[in-house]
C-alpha cells in the first residue's frame, strides 16, 4: 500500500500552488494537477485521503460548486479553497461551507507545512479570524 501523501491541485493556473512543492518534489508528495472541475470530479475517487487545493474560479464551474459536488466523494480528505485574489465576500462564502479553509494568491509565503496546518483549521477558527479582522479594521 502506497502511504505517500497525495496532493490534488485543481487550478487553471497552478504555478503558485506548485511553487510550494518545488523544494519537496520527489520527497514525499504525490502531486496531481487538474485544470477543470469536470476533470476533478472524474479524478476524485482515485485519490482517497488527499489534500485538495481547489481554485475558487475554474473555467467550467466555480470552486464552490465543485466543493459541494466533491465533498460526498472525499471522505476524510482536506479541501483548501484558493482564490486568485482576496475577496471578503468569497472568504465568507468559503467559511460558511464548514470544513475548509480560504487562501488567497500569491501563496509564495506559505510552506507545505502551513498547508497541512491550514487543512486542519475548523470552521470555528475561520469564523474567529473573521471576527478578529473586523475588530482591527
Amino acid at each position: 500500500m502506497n502511504t505517500t501523501p497525495k496532493v490534488v491541485i485543481v487550478d487553471p493556473d497552478p504555478s503558485d500552488c506548485l511553487a510550494m512543492f518545488r523544494d519537496r518534489a520527489g520527497v514525499g508528495f504525490q502531486l496531481h494537477v487538474l485544470s477543470s472541475g469536470r476533470g476533478a470530479l472524474r479524478f476524485a475517487s482515485t485519490v482517497p485521503g488527499a489534500l485538495w487545493l481547489v481554485n475558487t474560479r475554474l473555467p467550467d464551474m466555480s470552486g464552490l460548486e465543485l466543493y459541494h459536488m466533491l465533498r460526498p466523494r472525499l471522505s476524510g480528505a482536506a479541501v483548501l479553497m484558493v482564490s486568485d485574489e482576496y475577496s471578503v465576500q468569497e472568504e465568507l462564502q468559503v467559511c460558511s461551507l464548514g470544513n475548509t479553509t480560504y487562501l488567497a494568491k500569491p501563496l509564495d509565503m506559505l510552506s507545505v507545512d502551513d498547508l497541512v496546518a491550514a487543512s486542519g483549521q475548523s470552521a470555528t477558527q475561520c469564523t474567529q479570524s473573521q471576527e478578529e479582522r473586523r475588530m482591527v479594521a
